[in-house]
């Protein structure tokens, strides 16, 4: 039983090393969730939850705004020792029941990735020679249906009864607190909530084995679907069945602005790329959301100089940190995993990288001169270097020489349908 087995010592070990190498885990949050761990209290939480006691704090409500729009999402944030223990609960789910699903489901896997995803996309058509569908679930995490969900958990969970009826507390209190009110509203499976990945996983799992068997490629990436099919009836076909799984089936609703037929030659764009004819490319979308925060940022900065919160020297240092937190991520095996390597290993083209240099560092020298004018020029390139700046377009070269660049996969079995 999985609450059982999270009280061994050598799987609670094994959860706090994998926590410790991720990114967004810094000293004292691994130094909260240690001492969580190794303490009495998690193997108390764990037998109020056995005996069916769901004592977890209500989360907190926070409306996000997405990023390059005025539209905002709903997040849901959780009492540190309650998100630990979720997230600890994540790791043992995927260690049992991961091979349950499609290989080619590529979110939140202990295998496949993005980049396994990219490249069989590639690998199956270099030249855009086929149909494609595309297809985006509106609202996906907000709008799952727990009734339907709970029939899918108890043919999943058959064997976990008190795993079960747990997940089905968490998604159905549909209690929350919102600018330090309660209140209450259908919460769905709560984005923010560290089991929403499995449970949406688990809940198009169907769509995923009908629409592998018929198509030449299928994909998808939490609610981001690409199906690949060689001639245009077996397409409609299929995005007719697609359609009708998704909205009849399960109750959700397709973004129909991000649905629908792309043609072969067409260009197309998937997760932050663009796919066209021998063309893999940083998207439209992609960039613009990076040049508005990068904008955005700098303007920060600008206004913390005239408000006497910090000097020039400060904020160019302040910039330049935060470029490098955008493009290349901090801390052990970093380059694996940082924005840069992902788009380095998967574009073709360069233009996109060349357009975010200048916007780099045009943004150091605004930053670094105080002031929107020509005066920004002053700030040197060796200047930016000793900062720690590093050009997109150097690196991309750098790995090139290397060798890093398109090289093949090590990993043969992708998906029954992918290679």
């Amino acid at each position: 039983m999985i609450f059982e087995e999270m009280k061994k010592a050598e799987n609670k070990k094994a959860f706090i090393e994998k926590k410790s190498s991720s990114l967004s885990m810094n000293d004292q949050r691994l130094r909260e969730v240690s001492d969580y761990f190794f303490s009495d209290r998690i193997d108390s939480d764990l037998d109020r939850l056995i005996a069916g006691d769901y004592y977890m704090e209500r989360p907190k409500l926070i409306m996000l705004r997405k990023a390059g729009s005025n539209r905002r999402r709903k997040v849901y944030s959780f009492a540190i020792d309650d998100r630990s223990l979720l997230q600890y609960m994540v790791y043992m789910v995927m260690e049992k029941y991961d091979e349950r699903y499609s290989p080619n489901l590529y979110s939140f896997r202990k295998e496949n990735n993005q980049l396994y995803l990219f490249r069989s996309i590639i690998r199956n058509d270099p030249q855009r020679e086929h149909y494609i569908i595309k297809a985006d679930i509106h609202s996906y995490g907000e709008t799952i249906n727990t009734d339907i969900l709970d029939v899918k958990l108890k043919e999943w969970l058959k064997d976990e009864p008190e795993f079960h009826r747990f997940i089905m507390w968490l998604v159905t209190r549909n209690e929350y607190y919102h600018n330090g009110v309660l209140e209450k509203g259908f919460t769905s499976v709560m984005s923010g909530n560290p089991l929403t990945s499995f449970l949406e996983n688990l809940f198009l799992a169907e769509l995923d084995e009908t629409l592998s068997q018929r198509s030449l490629i299928y994909v998808r990436y939490t609610d981001d679907i690409c199906v690949m099919c060689e001639d245009k009836e077996s397409a409609e076909a299929n995005l007719a069945l697609l359609k009708d799984i998704v909205e009849n089936k399960l109750g959700l609703t397709l973004n129909e602005e991000k649905t629908g037929l792309i043609m072969p030659y067409e260009e197309y764009d998937l997760l932050g790329y663009k796919f066209g004819k021998d063309l893999v490319e940083i998207s439209d979308n992609t960039y613009e959301k990076i040049t508005v925060r990068m904008k955005h940022r700098a303007n920060r900065l600008l206004r913390g100089i005239s408000k006497g919160y910090f000097d020039k020297e400060e904020a160019l240092r302040r910039m330049a940190a935060y470029i490098n937190r955008q493009f290349y991520a901090t801390g052990e095996h970093a380059e694996n995993l940082g924005f840069a390597y992902r788009v380095m290993t998967i574009i073709n083209s360069t233009e996109r990288l060349k357009l975010l240099d200048q916007l780099s560092q045009e943004s150091l020298r605004i930053v670094g001169s105080g002031r929107k004018t020509n005066a920004k020029y002053r700030i040197r390139y060796s200047d930016m270097k000793k900062l720690g700046y590093r050009s997109l377009i150097h690196e991309y070269y750098k790995r090139y020489e290397e060798g890093g660049l398109f090289r093949p996969l090590e990993k043969t079995d992708i998906g029954k349908n992918s290679v």
